[in-house]
C-alpha cells in the first residue's frame, strides 16, 4: 500500500510538471486542426501544383497579399522560403507584419511537432511555422495548421 502510495505520487507531480509546461509555453504540442465549416467556391482558383512549377524558382518571396471583406474583416497570407535560419530576412517580414495586424487567429502550413522551449529555437526546428506559433502563444493568438487531417488528406 505504501508503495503504491508513492507511485500516485510520482504520477500527481509528474503530471502537474508536465501540466505546469504547457500552460506557461515552455513545452509546446501541435498545432490544433482548422475545422472547415463549409466550402467556398473561389472567383480566382487556387494555382495547382502543375502551374505552380512553372513559376517556383521565379517569383517573389516572400509572396504577400492581404484580401479585406466588407464587414471589416482581413486576411493576410505570405508565401516565405521553407528555411530554418534565424536570420533570414524573411523573419522580419513576418514579425512586421504580426505586430502591424495583430492577428486574432493565425494558421500555419505543416504539421507541427512538440517543443521544448528550454532546449529548442521554434524557427531552427520548424522554421516559419515555429515563428508564427511564438508569436501566437506570446499574444494569446488561436493557432491552428490548415493543413488537412490524415483522414480529410486521404478522402481528398
Amino acid at each position: 500500500m505504501r508503495k503504491l502510495k508513492s507511485i500516485l505520487i510520482v504520477i500527481g507531480i509528474f503530471m502537474l510538471v508536465v501540466f505546469i509546461l504547457f500552460s506557461s509555453n515552455i513545452l509546446w504540442k501541435l498545432p490544433d486542426f482548422y475545422e472547415i465549416q463549409h466550402n467556398t467556391e473561389l472567383k480566382e482558383p487556387i494555382m495547382d501544383m502543375k502551374d505552380y512549377e512553372q513559376i517556383w524558382q521565379t517569383h517573389r518571396r516572400p509572396y504577400c497579399y492581404s484580401i479585406n471583406s466588407t464587414s471589416g474583416g482581413e486576411v493576410h497570407i505570405l508565401g516565405v522560403e521553407h528555411v530554418t535560419n534565424e536570420n533570414h530576412p524573411q523573419f522580419d517580414t513576418i514579425r512586421n507584419l504580426w505586430n502591424e495586424t495583430k492577428p486574432t487567429v493565425a494558421l500555419v502550413e505543416g504539421r507541427l511537432g512538440f517543443l521544448f522551449t528550454w532546449f529548442q529555437n521554434p524557427i531552427e526546428k520548424y522554421g516559419e511555422g515555429g515563428l508564427v506559433s511564438q508569436l501566437a502563444k506570446k499574444n494569446g493568438v488561436n493557432l491552428f495548421t490548415w493543413e488537412p487531417t490524415r483522414e480529410d488528406e486521404i478522402e481528398i
